[in-house]
């Protein structure tokens, strides 16, 4: 999904053109590394949304994330407290997935038929 996708012949072309290597990469190259770069960081971001112990041990010196809240509230068995924050977390964690699976389900064939719904779709003999 990222670099196996750009052809060699891609620079190639570029340099046969007179472009330089910076504007080969901004205009040619960046464009198709987008959707892995951005796959990428969705689960980075799914991850660390996973992780409060990783979160705690990572985290700058005085500074609360909402995943360093609600672990420190749930080791004190707070969980009237802890409730929303939980939930906040487990929606805020859902986006990823959802997003990573329109990425991964956009370039399958027959998406357009699964997007729309299923429609009967007569076929002669």
């Amino acid at each position: 999904m990222g670099l196996e996708r750009i052809s060699p012949n891609l620079d190639a072309a570029a340099r046969a053109l007179a472009e330089t290597s910076l504007s080969t990469l901004i205009w040619a190259q960046l464009p198709m590394l987008l959707l892995g770069l951005d796959s990428a960081g969705l689960l980075v971001f799914g991850n660390a949304m996973k992780y409060p112990p990783a979160t705690l041990l990572l985290r700058p010196f005085n500074f609360d994330t909402l995943a360093t809240f609600v672990f420190g509230l749930a080791s004190l068995e707070q969980f009237e407290q802890v409730a929303l924050g939980t939930l906040t977390m487990v929606f805020v964690g859902l986006l990823p997935v959802l997003l990573l699976h329109k990425a991964v389900a956009g370039g399958r064939p027959g998406d357009y038929i699964a997007n729309i719904g299923y429609r009967h779709i007569s076929r002669s003999p």
